[in-house]
């Protein structure tokens, strides 16, 4: 007789790879909601002495999808890279874009060309939604980012590990089935 192996309902997808990725390849795509929202993330990054969370970005164009506070913290810093999840933005269904207000419609490829572009939506403009939690948590160090990029091209062909060694991880992790960005 076969022996039945039980599934676990509620076990939690395994989290996507994160990759480092040069800052100056990145894209913003909406304004910062205020520099006094940076302001406080920057400290809190210092005291951190590590990046807690990973930027959302586009593989094929380096569009920022959620990440845009993270991103201006690190030109602040003058990193040379970042940690980022790396997504197939037009062609990932699980994925979607509204506009944050409920006002008109908003497009993936809107956002793409406006990434793309020299000019940024306002704030509070799109709001990405996903299927799972796909950045969670990390912790990786800002000297590591600090330094020059030791690969070529834009980011790492190998992933990272989420938690370096001179960063404890945090103390929780939540897991959930449905996750919305303000970016």
């Amino acid at each position: 007789m076969k022996d039945l192996v039980a599934t676990d309902p509620l076990e939690v997808p395994p989290l996507p790879q994160v990759h480092l990725v040069k800052l100056e390849w990145l894209k913003p795509h909406e304004a910062i909601v205020s520099t006094a929202r940076v302001d406080a993330l920057l400290e809190a990054t210092l005291e951190w002495g590590a990046y807690r969370r990973p930027l959302l970005v586009d593989i094929k164009t380096g569009a920022i999808l959620d990440g845009h506070h993270r991103h201006s913290v690190a030109q602040r810093l003058e990193l040379s890279q970042v940690p980022c999840v790396l997504v197939d933005y037009l062609a990932d269904p699980t994925i979607s874009v509204e506009h944050w207000q409920g006002m008109g419609s908003l497009e993936k490829m809107h956002v793409i060309e406006m990434a793309l572009s020299p000019h940024v939506f306002p704030p509070k403009t799109s709001r990405h939604s996903m299927t799972v939690d796909s950045l969670g948590h990390i912790a990786v160090p800002l000297s590591l980012l600090k330094q020059p990029a030791p690969f070529t091209g834009v980011f790492s062909n190998h992933p990272l590990k989420r938690f370096m060694p001179t960063s404890p991880p945090p103390t929780s992790s939540p897991a959930s089935t449905a996750h919305v960005w303000a970016c």
